[in-house]
């Protein structure tokens, strides 16, 4: 890492009903003392009264600003929706801010996170070719690996970084369904992977907001700058979560060493191997799933 850290950017705090979680996210926040922070709050569900107070449990949490900020609340009314939610923060997000940092309540950052977003940020804006900056290095990837990331077809959600600009492109893009003999730009050993995406993402009621800007990206041919090392812990794994009760198996269960990163090298070219890797793991039939529970467990435990 550089000698000297760079100034943190606008970050954007998505959260809702677990005050927990949130409050771990924030300390995080706090410590990094960006010069803007904005937070979006998810309304109540009717059917779930107990929102109400956990909502609020979650937003007090802000009380502990101390440092110098510029503090942006927005507050829904009624129930979005993880989808409708956390679009809605984000487009908020970005008519103030021309770049910044997404974090949503389940998404625990390294330290090192903010300055790593920080420099690609500043680094990468002109590259149009990049849509975001990662937080997360998923098992599927090489464990061992040093400099400033490399690139990646695949957009992860979980802490992220991007450009007003590169969000707006993502929300004007028309998804379509593309034929087989228009897939020529995407990988052989990724197009299942993105058939199965696609019907999610044509399908309203089944896709989620990740799905579809990863969908997008695969369509205008953009990518992703991923850490070398995992710099984001998922707090959301529990029998309280929307999606996911249990993490998927190659999901990373502990921070990597921050000594692994230099930002003084170039950001490396896309790791085939690795890619295919991650697709693997992605919309698998129950054998398969369980195949890789069994893989990626094992690569947790000899990795520690």
């Amino acid at each position: 890492m550089p000698q000297s850290s760079l100034r943190c950017p606008p970050v954007l705090l998505i959260a809702f009903n677990r005050p927990e979680a949130t409050a771990r996210v924030f300390e995080a926040i706090r410590a990094a003392q960006p010069h803007k922070l904005y937070a979006a709050f998810d309304g109540p569900r009717s059917a779930h009264p107990e929102d109400n107070w956990r909502i609020e449990a979650s937003h007090a949490v802000l009380d502990r600003v101390d440092w110098n900020c510029k503090l942006s609340i927005s507050r829904s009314p009624k129930n979005r929706g993880c989808t409708g939610a956390v679009k809605t923060a984000i487009d908020w997000f970005f008519e103030h801010e021309p770049q910044g940092i997404i974090l949503e309540d389940d998404c625990l950052p390294h330290p090192e996170f903010f300055n790593y977003c920080a420099y690609h940020l500043k680094m990468l804006e002109q590259d149009t070719s990049i849509a975001t900056i990662a937080g997360t290095r998923f098992l599927s990837y090489s464990l061992k690996k040093t400099g400033s990331g490399e690139r990646s077809r695949f957009f992860t959600c979980w802490g992220w970084a991007s450009w007003r600009l590169t969000w707006q492109r993502l929300q004007a893009h028309t998804q379509v369904s593309l034929q087989a003999q228009q897939l020529a730009n995407i990988p052989p050993t990724t197009i299942s992977y993105y058939e199965r995406l696609e019907a999610k993402c044509l399908k309203p009621n089944e896709s989620s907001w990740d799905y579809k800007v990863t969908l997008s990206c695969l369509q205008l041919g953009l990518q992703h700058v991923i850490p070398p090392t995992n710099l984001i812990l998922n707090l959301g794994f529990s029998k309280e979560s929307t999606h996911t009760e249990k993490p998927p198996p190659h999901a990373p269960m502990h921070f990597g060493s921050s000594a692994c990163i230099d930002l003084s090298k170039p950001v490396d070219e896309i790791d085939t191997q690795a890619e295919i890797e991650f697709v693997r793991t992605q919309f698998q039939a129950l054998p398969h799933r369980l195949f890789n529970r069994l893989r990626y467990t094992w690569r947790r435990i000899t990795h520690n």
